[in-house]
């Protein structure tokens, strides 16, 4: 069962008829989700990361508490309706540490545009999917102390790169 102590953060994205598109969100651990660029320049976090009585600690799957009840479970799941967005970032704590540095700051829609700012080049200047994931795994490779493990990062965005052949 150790091998299961991991961050978990899944989402589902689906263009809905009416052109607006429904976005939601189940989280265990530590990391976060946001979808970054709604018309009104808010950002939407769509995670609440687990952390523990000390630094460093968190909550994982494995952990009986985690499924035990219902509402455990309702209170994981998030969920927006928006007409666009720039981006859907997802990242683990690896990222989410260094980047945010409190939850305060990971609840902050200008530090998440300011994460996007950084990426954004990256994945729209790529040329193709493989090129972008080439440049955000590159881009993992930032040095911060104490932040070098657990380095997990999702991005779903509409860039118009060739799907690989």
């Amino acid at each position: 069962m150790r091998d299961f102590h991991t961050t978990l953060i899944i989402t589902l994205a689906r263009p809905m008829p009416t052109g607006s598109w429904f976005i939601a969100a189940f989280s265990v651990g530590d990391g976060g989700a946001a979808v970054i660029g709604v018309p009104d320049g808010a950002t939407c976090l769509l995670t609440q990361p687990d952390g523990g009585e000390f630094a460093g600690q968190t909550i994982f799957l494995t952990m009986k508490e985690v499924l035990a009840t219902g509402e455990g479970i309702m209170n994981r799941i998030k969920f927006a309706l928006v007409p666009q967005f720039d981006a859907l970032v997802l990242v683990t704590d690896g990222i989410s540490d260094p980047k945010f540095n409190s939850e305060v700051a990971l609840a902050d829609p200008a530090a998440w545009q300011e994460l996007w700012t950084e990426l954004r080049p990256l994945v729209a200047g790529a040329g193709s999917r493989d090129g972008a994931a080439a440049s955000l795994l590159q881009w993992m490779n930032f040095f911060s102390p104490g932040h070098h493990d657990d380095r997990t990062i999702a991005v779903l965005c509409e860039t118009h790169l060739p799907s690989p052949s």
